[in-house]
């Protein structure tokens, strides 16, 4: 299938489909990077599956700024953005092992029937 073909059927798909937004997974700065936020969201995952669900999630390192403070992500600058593109890249590493696969800019989807 055309891939662009492809991303406008999943969105169809999404758009009529029981979604789980995993909004967010926030561990202590002891315990990043050991895997122990990965384990809780797809424990929580796990429990909270529902038949026919298509679980979704963006991604990407939670800030601590205020809304009128500037974002790293809206940086010009490539090594103000760098680590959180990093960070970027090994969530979403960390979700493809869990069975999550990416739908369309950064989004990432998995049927809950696979957890």
């Amino acid at each position: 299938m055309n891939p662009c073909k492809a991303v406008q059927r999943a969105r169809q798909v999404v758009r009529w489909v029981p979604t789980f937004l995993l909004e967010s997974v926030e561990v202590k700065d002891d315990w990043r990077g050991k895997g122990v936020g990965m384990r809780l969201a797809v424990e929580a995952l796990r429990r909270l599956a529902v038949p026919r669900t298509l679980a979704v999630c963006y991604p990407a390192p939670i800030h601590d700024h205020g809304p009128d403070e500037p974002c790293a992500y809206e940086s010009d600058d490539p090594e103000v953005r760098r680590p959180d593109e990093e960070a970027v890249e090994r969530l979403r590493r960390a979700w493809e092992r869990h069975g999550f696969s990416h739908l369309d800019q950064g989004v990432y989807v998995m049927p809950l029937h696979q957890v």
